[in-house]
């Protein structure tokens, strides 16, 4: 107890000298950064805090970087040691950011006595170094402890699902923290209801392991508890969460979005890391200024933020209840479960291979060809054979004096040719019409199915990038209600900046919602059409629909933009229409039927000449010798010759009717091209104009982006007010929907005008934008 008084005042005879020559440089302080072992989520706070004390620091005094001013003891214990002892020599700092376990023990023990911020801390008020009021006893040293963060997210826990045991792995700085830790979690189970059990495993350095820790629980824990994945690097983290999907084991992290991204279920502090580095920055100011470290606040208050992986719940057959599905920040099932590739040719390929709308015009077109056939069969020889044998009691016995018998068979082939019939010349005309008819009708269902896959493939891209924008939007807003919750409790803010981002916030959960319902009606309708399932959700490829690509179409389409050139694009875009698109082939296709079955029934008044023979074996008569000898076989030829003089009057209403409908035919041909050359010419102008209206939307959303981000700054250094900020940030939003929306106009345009043509990309297997791209260059 007398080291660590002596120790105590020692430091603060030290502190108070560095802290004045701090404040009487007034030009320059030099941090430096002493971590465990280098894990992303350190890497996201040193970045969040470098910003927010650049933004936080008056004009006089700046920060800056010593050589060597970051030290890493990479998750090795007796390097961890090593370090703390030189830094405690070194005369090149003066204020260190300590960063997760063991440094800030390690410091003090090395005698390390200029100031000391420390960050990623677990249960940092259970150490030796905290006094039973919650603050440092060591005055160069202040700390971060969120209040009551172990028993919110346990909370959390259980209000998403049922729990009877719960495995913790936690990574605590010594064995005071890990008792304490361990009885908190105890406490909060027995008051929720469910067991806690700790997991425990540690590597060749020393370290704790987590892959090692994770064996030893239990196997019939309901979930985990996951403290910072320490020691872990990305590949690690990843692989981790994947043993945990296929043991069906939810978890819940102490860390924030970053762990939720990666794989866990879910965390009740989405956002934790910014307002730690927040607060931190607002202490390092106050040690700049002169204050003592120990003598700062240490409690660190996050209303909870719930972050939800909808994908590792669904693994792990937990049902997201609505209100955490409305209050959490879903992390969407984004990616593909059966891990396929579609690229929209692939997505048109399968639609024309599995949609059974299209499959049918395939037997309808087999039907077709089948009965022309079997119209052209009456002009094949037709042979045929046919004979009796029986009994029949007429008295020829009784009524003839000649041996004469009751049974008889007879034998009989035939032979039929039609050597001349107009009508049935006609009528295999017109059977081969209806061939050609069928063939471009299956070609038109093709195409039009083509079209639909890339109108929905395109809303799918499209919904897809909307959602993203509404939750960058969302953590925007949520990034804005931890930074002023630091502010209201720590700087003295009014309490309205909090509410007004909390408003904010809400409304993006709104918007979310609605994003996520367009994005699953979108989906469905796109896997409707490739007769896919709801669980077999490929992966899309959106690399045809980039900003680059527009800017190439933009340098090939320019110069239709003024109207006179207008004009010109949609004469040839029409041109090439009256030959390829098949509504306008097929209208001419059924006036050539039409006329086929009117030439066919004028036919039926022409003579027709046909051949026909036969050749006989009957047998009638007795076989005995009599007086009548018989001859059974016979044979004949013969030509027949046929001329209808008179039928009715029924032919000619038919021809009437027949004319009629030919006329009806024509003008609705004529009704047809019409229609399709006033479609192509709105199509045209659609497209050049959003052509043209589309970089200047990209320009307006860039700029109000960079907007949003230079008035952000200034708002977090006091420099704006909030209502100058949100303006800038609806106005951000707005203009990157508008710009996502109007690029994805431009495209359906396209794909809607390459239909109009009749450009088909079967055969090429590339994208409509490339085929419409070829056809234009020629």
């Amino acid at each position: 107890m007398r080291i660590m008084l002596r120790f105590f005042f020692l430091s603060t005879l030290i502190l108070l000298t560095q802290i004045s020559q701090i404040s009487a440089k007034g030009k320059k302080v030099r941090l430096g950064y002493f971590e465990a072992g280098s894990t992303s989520n350190h890497q996201l706070l040193r970045k969040e805090f470098n910003l927010q004390l650049e933004q936080l620091l008056p004009d006089s005094v700046q920060f800056a970087f010593v050589p060597n001013g970051y030290r890493s003891a990479e998750w090795k214990r007796e390097d961890c040691r090593r370090m703390a002892s030189e830094l405690a020599d070194s005369k090149d700092f003066d204020i260190l950011i300590a960063i997760g376990p063991w440094v800030v023990e390690d410091l003090i023990k090395a005698g390390f006595t200029r100031p000391i911020v420390a960050m990623s801390q677990v249960d940092p008020v259970a150490s030796q170094f905290v006094a039973k009021n919650g603050q440092p006893v060591i005055p160069n040293l202040t700390f971060q402890a969120p209040e009551y963060k172990i028993e919110e997210d346990l909370q959390a826990l259980r209000r998403i699902m049922p729990l009877k045991k719960v495995g913790l792995l936690f990574f605590p700085s010594d064995s005071l923290q890990k008792k304490s830790l361990i009885r908190r979690a105890e406490h909060a189970g027995r008051q929720l209801g469910f067991e806690t059990v700790y997991g425990e495993g540690y590597d060749n350095s020393g370290t704790y392991a987590y892959f090692k820790a994770l064996n030893t629980l239990p196997k019939d824990v309901d979930a985990v508890y996951l403290g910072p994945m320490s020691g872990m690097d990305i590949q690690k983290i990843n692989q981790f969460f994947r043993n945990l999907r296929n043991l069906r084991k939810p978890s819940i992290a102490y860390e924030g979005r970053f762990l939720v991204d990666r794989g866990a279920m879910a965390s009740n502090n989405a956002y934790t890391s910014i307002a730690e580095a927040r607060l931190s920055a607002y202490k390092t100011v106050q040690i700049i200024n002169g204050a003592t470290p120990s003598d700062l606040p240490t409690l660190l208050k996050i209303a909870p933020s719930p972050a939800i992986n909808v994908k590792t719940a669904k693994i792990c057959k937990v049902d997201i209840p609505i209100d955490i599905r409305i209050e959490g920040g879903l992390v969407l099932d984004l990616l593909p479960t059966s891990g396929d590739y579609l690229s929209l040719a692939d997505a048109v390929s399968r639609a024309l291979q599995a949609n059974p709308d299209y499959l049918a015009t395939y037997d309808n077109l087999i039907e077709a060809e089948q009965l022309a056939k079997t119209t052209l069969a009456n002009y094949l020889p037709h042979i045929g054979i046919e004979g009796y044998i029986g009994y029949r009691d007429d008295n020829t016995l009784n009524n003839t004096v000649e041996q004469l018998s009751n049974q008889s068979f007879s034998t009989s082939i035939t032979f039929k040719q039609e050597i001349f019939s107009l009508e049935t010349l006609r009528r295999i005309r017109t059977a081969n019409i209806s061939v050609d008819l069928a063939r471009t009708n299956q070609i038109a269902n093709g195409l039009l199915l083509e079209k639909t896959v890339n109108i929905a493939y395109l809303q799918y891209l499209e919904a897809l990038e909307l959602l993203k924008v509404e939750q960058k939007y969302r953590e925007v807003s949520e990034r804005y209600i931890s930074i002023s919750e630091v502010n209201t409790t720590y700087a003295d803010q009014s309490k309205s900046d909090l509410l007004r981002w909390q408003a904010e916030q809400q409304n993006s959960v709104g918007q979310i919602l609605l994003a996520t319902g367009n994005l699953r009606a979108t989906e469905a309708f796109l896997l409707h059409l490739l007769n896919l399932d709801g669980n077999s959700r490929p992966e899309v490829d959106s690399s045809f629909a980039t900003i680059r690509a527009f800017y190439d179409d933009y340098e090939l389409l320019s110069k239709y933009i003024p109207p006179e050139k207008q004009q010109h694009l949609q004469h040839l875009i029409y041109s090439s229409a009256r030959t390829h698109n098949p509504s306008l082939v097929l209208s001419d296709q059924r006036l050539t039927l039409q006329k086929s079955l009117l030439r066919e029934n004028k036919a039926s008044f022409w003579p027709s000449l046909a051949l026909e023979a036969n050749y006989n074996l009957t047998d009638e008569l007795d076989d005995n010798i009599g007086s009548i000898v018989e001859k059974s076989n016979s044979w004949s030829v013969y030509g027949r010759f046929s001329l209808p003089l008179f039928l009715g009057s029924s032919r000619f209403h038919k021809r009437k009717a027949l004319q009629a409908k030919m006329s009806e035919i024509e003008f609705m041909r004529d009704a047809k091209s019409i229609e399709l050359a006033g479609k192509i010419g709105k199509q045209v102008s659609r497209l050049l104009t959003t052509l043209g209206s589309l970089p200047r939307l990209q320009r307006s959303q860039e700029l109000a982006t960079n907007g949003m981000s230079m008035v952000a700054t200034e708002y977090e250094a006091g420099g704006k007010d909030i209502s100058s900020f949100l303006e800038s940030y609806r106005t951000a939003r707005q203009s990157e929907l508008n710009a996502i929306h109007q690029h994805y106009q431009y495209l359906i345009e396209m794909a809607e005008l390459t239909y109009s043509a009749g450009w088909s990309t079967v055969n090429t297997y590339q994208t409509f934008r490339d085929e419409f791209r070829s056809h234009i260059a020629k």
